[in-house]
């Protein structure tokens, strides 16, 4: 392939590659590929020497770049945009935003089997006939050797050849047309293919099908047994001689392959292979209908009112008010309209009974896109809503990427939940302050099309005075898509206006809402809809404090429990109702320790004790992942005497059976729910009543509706208090309040026994309360004080290398240049809590930045230009920096 074009260009393509680059580069477009270029459109490009990719286009303009020789494009890989130019307006403010490359934005937002690889491949050449009369021995061998494998890479041929020279034995099969050599682009989407059965239509009247009956009867019952099964199957599926999948067939009525082929012989049946959905698509029945509450009518009503002026709206609703009604009913307003919803939650595989709840509403309308889903499913997805086969989509975080071209509202439930914020690779974006930017996008180019004169700063044109939306945002992009009108305006009388569409909005909900998200809406950045009344008049749950320290001194402990909650325990048990165990840490305990010399189990590639897990008998680091085999002798002075300390989720459910032998107790953590149907087994079990003690992490903190769970116990209160960042009060009163809401819904008023060593402890006092507002008034009391968040902003660079003098050395060096601009608050260099993980050491430093937009503009160009210079350096080019905007 040439390096630059001869021919005369004149249209030329700015294309992002797939690749963490500081710029886009520049491909010319042959005169061929003119008509079938567009924005959005994915290319096949050379990059480098020899590596080939497919790229998007993202701009198509007449300026030939000076500083390179423009290659051409290979092909045009898409019939239509995949990309819209809003979804890359987006992508471009989020590169910005978070200091990363649009091409690492680029690998987040596709589906893998969108982002296509390129293999040296040496292949037959396809009218090569198999005359091997010509050859040379060694052509022969590796002609032959293709006619078996049908691909060879260079590497093999040396191998067969037992030699390092190859090429000319390549290039003589290919004057001979015998191979052919190329980067070939593979494709990793492959399209699902079933093959359905059918009754040929001959044998469909009552007097053939007789016959047929009689007949097979008399020479092939197996094959009789087998049309029998398909009629019955078919009338299963409401209709006489339907099509049936040819695997179901064949599993339901146990016959073989053999006698489904002897009747498709005898054209019986018929059969056609074609390609299906691989999604689950039910049809919606309604059966879910239901009226709103009072109260939760009067919420919907200050949504609605609040959406006339702001395009983000907070509900604060407590746990088991019912703020999924409310989302339902705005969700149905929003289809009505035949706009789309996005409805995000922060882990899909903990929200099967949202999952089914909206099915049950929405049908075939509601798709679910998320990390359980495999490639092929995604791509599915993907050209799905292309096509515009879905209204609704409920996803996790990467939900953010797919390709809306109407979207109306997008719904951020447990807003507040850090699963939001992705932390490796980048972007390292917040999926709710991205939502919130996503919808100002949208907002601001419906605006501009609609000609309603907004003339603010384009998002196509980022700068850093987009600042982050969730607490952080004066930025020109949120600020004109809130001044571009409003998704439900009313006209005369208060009634609204029939004529008026809906603009994309977001609805932010929680019962514990971020700092930040809350600080907005009591300063009216967003609005603000509370409900703070239970569904059905339920009551909050009566929150009881289990004194550890005062329960050991009078030797009411047992193991880790207190006598009350074991008490607590055994009197559910006996009214046959259900208890959740909180333990924010698996495995089975912390670490393993030799009680002779004091030697601890640690792992080899991080700074980290290494966590004793007893179903699979052995240690794991839940940092890299490294595993060893339990050991029974310490390795330091070959004592027997090593014992365990600390508890995770998997003692609580053992020692819990030894307590309880006759009660039914299971495990709710990443351990148990790894696989994709884990975790919706586990709480279907639990919701049918067949588990009764449920033992589990954060992941039963998270939106569950459990009628029948009365108690919840929270082991370790302390451990939710003493994280050492300036989040850790917050999340500790999230996390305590939402899984005490697990407790006590219709028909129960719920009991939460929390054991704690620091009863008086301030947290804890407001946890007891249910007082949300006396809590974020208190701690924005602190964060104004260290001058933490959202009174600042944040940006961590975290320096990497295995050498721990390297990352200090190239800490120093851009810290010492940020100190002219930051001052004091600039925070570090120092040592994180983990200061190694997969060998590398890090060293990390924290700026703390005015809400000045100007400002922050100028420390990022000034963080940029420091990672370029560590580039350059031939020392510290090695060492790995990355940047962290507004971390968790």
């Amino acid at each position: 392939m040439p390096d630059f074009f001869e021919e005369d260009i004149t249209l030329f393509a700015e294309v992002i590659l797939p690749l963490s680059l500081q710029k886009n580069y520049t491909y010319g477009i042959p005169k061929e590929f003119e008509e079938s270029v567009a924005v959005g459109k994915r290319v096949e490009i050379q990059f480098g020497q020899r590596k080939i990719y497919a790229g998007l286009i993202k701009r198509l303009h007449h300026d030939e770049p000076k500083e390179y020789k423009i290659k051409p494009i290979i092909s045009v890989l898409d019939a239509e945009p995949i990309v819209s130019e809003t979804q890359l307006k987006f992508w471009e403010w989020m590169a910005d935003y978070y200091l990363c490359s649009e091409g690492d934005v680029m690998n987040a937002a596709l589906p893998a089997g969108f982002k296509l690889e390129s293999e040296t491949s040496i292949i037959l050449h396809p009218d090569f006939k198999e005359d091997f009369s010509a050859l040379s021995d060694k052509e022969y061998v590796v002609a032959e050797a293709l006619t078996l494998q049908k691909e060879l890479n260079v590497d093999e041929i040396s191998k067969i050849l037992h030699r390092k020279n190859v090429y000319p034995v390549i290039e003589s099969l290919m004057k001979k047309n015998v191979a052919v050599v190329k980067e070939q682009l593979i494709e990793r989407y492959k399209p699902r293919i079933e093959t359905f059965v059918k009754l040929n239509p001959e044998f469909s009247s009552d007097q053939n099908l007789r016959e047929l009956f009689d007949e097979l009867e008399r020479k092939a019952k197996k094959q009789l047994d087998l049309l029998m099964s398909y009629i019955h199957f078919s009338h299963q599926k409401g209709k006489d001689f339907a099509e049936v999948v040819k695997s179901d067939l064949l599993e339901k009525s146990q016959s073989g392959a053999a006698a489904l082929d002897a009747l498709v012989k005898k054209k019986i049946f018929l059969v056609e292979r074609r390609e299906v959905g691989r999604l689950s698509e039910e049809a919606g029945d309604m059966s879910g209908h239901f009226e709103l509450t009072v109260h939760q009518s009067a919420a919907l009503q200050k949504i609605r009112v609040e959406f006339e002026t702001k395009n983000v709206v907070l509900l604060r609703g407590v746990t088991g008010s019912g703020k999924t009604n409310i989302y339902i009913k705005l969700m149905e307003e929003v289809v009505a309209q035949e706009k789309q919803v996005l409805y995000l939650l922060p882990e899909i595989a903990l929200t099967a009974q949202i999952i089914e709840r909206l099915r049950r509403h929405f049908g075939k309308k509601i798709g679910v896109y998320h990390s359980r889903f495999n490639q092929q499913e995604r791509v599915e997805i993907w050209n799905k809503l292309l096509h515009g086969e879905y209204q609704i989509i409920l996803g996790a975080r990467s939900a953010l990427f797919l390709p809306f071209d109407n979207l109306g509202l997008v719904i951020v439930d447990e807003e507040h939940d850090s699963s939001f914020k992705q932390e490796d690779p980048a972007p390292r974006y917040h999926g709710r302050d991205a939502a919130i930017t996503l919808a100002a996008v949208i907002a601001r180019n419906e605006a501009k099309t609609a000609g309603d004169g907004v003339t603010k700063q384009s998002p196509s044109q980022p700068s850093d005075s987009l600042t982050s939306p969730a607490g952080r945002q004066e930025g020109e992009l949120l600020r004109s898509a809130e001044l571009s009108g409003s998704s439900l305006r009313r006209s005369g009388g208060g009634a609204r206006d029939s004529e008026s569409k809906l603009r994309c909005k977001v609805l932010l909900g929680s019962a514990t809402p971020s700092l930040e998200s809350f600080n907005n809406a009591r300063t009216g950045k967003f609005g603000l809809a509370e409900l703070n009344e239970r569904y059905g008049d339920a009551s909050l749950p009566e929150m009881v404090i289990a004194d550890i320290k005062a329960a050991q001194k009078k030797k009411e402990m047992h193991s880790h429990f207190t006598a009350l909650l074991l008490d607590e325990i055994k009197a559910t048990l006996a009214k046959k109702e259900q208890s959740i165990i909180f333990q924010n840490r698996r495995g089975y305990a912390p670490y393993l320790e030799c009680r002779v010399c004091h030697w601890v189990a640690m792992c080899p590639n991080c700074d980290v004790h290494l966590t004793y897990h007893k179903f699979q008998n052995e240690l794991k680091c839940h940092y890299c992942g490294h595993r060893k085999n339990n050991i029974s002798q310490c390795p330091a002075c070959g004592s027997g005497e090593l014992h365990i300390t600390g508890y995770g989720t998997e003692k609580i459910e053992d020692e819990l059976k030894i307590f309880f032998p006759d009660a039914v107790i299971s495990r709710l953590d990443l351990d148990t729910a790894k696989t994709r149907g884990g975790f919706q087994k586990i709480i279907h079990d639990f919701e049918k009543g067949k588990i009764q003690v449920l033992v589990g992490t954060q992941m039963v903190t998270k939106g569950l509706d459990f009628d029948n769970v009365s108690l919840v116990g929270i082991m370790n209160a302390d451990q939710l208090m003493s994280h050492l960042d300036f989040r850790s009060t917050e999340r500790g009163f999230q996390l305590m309040s939402q899984v005490s809401g697990r407790a006590g819904r219709r028909h129960t008023t719920g009991r939460v026994i929390v054991q704690t060593s620091q009863p008086q402890s301030y947290l804890l006092q407001f946890v007891l309360a249910h007082d949300y507002v006396g809590f974020y008034e208190e701690e924005m009391n602190h964060r104004q004080q260290f001058f933490y968040p959202p009174f600042s902003r944040l940006i961590q660079l975290t320096f990497k290398h295995k050498e721990a003098k390297k990352a200090w050395e190239a800490a120093r060096i851009v810290a010492a240049s940020l100190q002219k601009d930051l001052g004091k608050n600039l925070l570090g260099p120092t040592e994180p809590a983990v200061n190694r993980i997969r060998n590398k050491y890090l060293v990390q430093l924290l700026l703390k930045l005015q809400r000045s937009g100007k400002l922050i503009t100028s420390v990022k160009k000034h963080i940029h230009d420091e990672m370029l210079k560590l580039q350059e350096s031939v020392s510290l080019r090695s060492v790995e920096v990355v940047a962290d905007v507004d971390p968790m």
